[in-house]
């Protein structure tokens, strides 16, 4: 029994020694890889670069973006650069591909307004920066006052068309400056001012009798709407 457990340490300490200096060679060998890691692939480095490789790709799963939005995207080891950048531009493509074959027409729109908004307010209204975030609305008036003008418009203007949008808003009068609380409807063929609550018609403007529409850069919440000097029934502005 004293001789078999002598020889089975021996065969024991023979085979731990070999792991042992099997595991320093493959030490060594990713220290020489690590040390020629930028130089094109050769047989020094050509296992560290495949675990490399490996690595980055297990990285890259577990972070990789999940939203258009989300530009995020692992650092790449040098000898892999050029295939990150491949393989950012396809993930990329394919997050957009996904996003627009699920967006509703009414997303699109949304989109296709959002745009019209930032080429005209962005770095020019102070207002705007907060306001991307937020969808646009076709009203602002609440469900009973939107019923009341559309039943309104209906029978005494059917011409007007329908409205694309419509607000509460303050008018001020030129002279004195007394305030008034009225709707302003915007409608395909132009803007309408209804007297609230009553839902009078004070005032029609087709849009092609509107010179400019001038608001500030501030956020006042203030409109100017310029109206042609030749029409002497017509205010110059309100």
């Amino acid at each position: 029994v004293t001789t078999i457990a002598k020889h089975w340490r021996r065969v024991a300490a023979q085979r731990y020694a070999e792991r042992y200096r099997a595991a320093a060679a493959v030490v060594r060998k990713f220290i020489i890889g690590f040390k020629n890691r930028n130089k094109p692939k050769c047989p020094e480095n050509v296992n560290f670069l495949e675990f490399v490789r490996i690595n980055f790709l297990k990285t890259l799963a577990r972070q990789l973006p999940r939203n258009v939005l989300d530009h995020s995207w692992p650092t790449p080891p040098p000898a892999l650069t050029e295939a990150s950048n491949m393989l950012r531009l396809l993930h990329q493509r394919s997050m957009v591909r996904a996003y627009v074959r699920k967006m509703t027409p009414e997303k699109k729109l949304q989109l296709s307004l959002k745009v019209t908004a930032s080429e005209r307010f962005r770095n020019c209204k102070e207002a705007y920066p907060p306001s991307v975030a937020a969808p646009f609305v076709g009203t602002r008036l609440s469900d009973s006052e939107q019923d009341a003008m559309k039943r309104n418009l209906a029978v005494k203007f059917p011409e007007s068309g329908p409205v694309k949008y419509a607000t509460n808003c303050v008018k001020y009068d030129r002279h004195g400056y007394k305030s008034r609380s009225r709707i302003i409807a915007i409608t395909n063929k132009g803007c309408l001012v209804l007297e609230t609550g009553s839902y009078k018609l004070k005032e029609q403007h087709l849009f092609e009798h509107i010179s400019e529409v001038v608001v500030s850069s501030l956020t006042d919440g203030i409109v100017v709407i310029r109206l042609p000097t030749d029409d002497k029934n017509s205010r110059v502005s309100w």
